[in-house]
């Protein structure tokens, strides 16, 4: 049989969130149910650049996110779709700030 190795693991995801508003009081515990829910968030076409952008809505948003909550969530699909739709909306009110300010 053959098996196919995700391109990240559940240390990866951990540590690229770690930097945002990140509880790692339950890393240790949920990491194995992190990696099995892995696959399916690469079949859904999720990256550690999508995951990157999950971290920067976890600041802007402050929301706390850990590994118990990312275990706990039924639709991940929708989380990044929400994170990718805030901090674009971000990025598009400080670019307008910027324009706005510049003579």
């Amino acid at each position: 049989m053959l098996t196919l190795v995700p391109p990240y693991t559940a240390a990866d995801v951990i540590r690229e969130l770690a930097s945002g508003n990140w509880d790692p009081a339950s890393d240790r515990t949920h990491q194995n149910a992190l990696s099995a829910l892995i696959p399916g968030w690469v079949a859904a076409g999720i990256t550690l650049a999508d995951l990157a952008v999950l971290r920067e809505y976890s600041v802007h948003a402050r929301e706390r996110l850990s590994a118990s909550y990312l275990a706990g969530c039924s639709d991940m699909g929708s989380l990044m779709s929400k994170a990718r739709r805030v901090i674009e909306w971000r990025d598009i009110q400080v670019a307008r700030i910027v324009a706005q300010s510049t003579p």
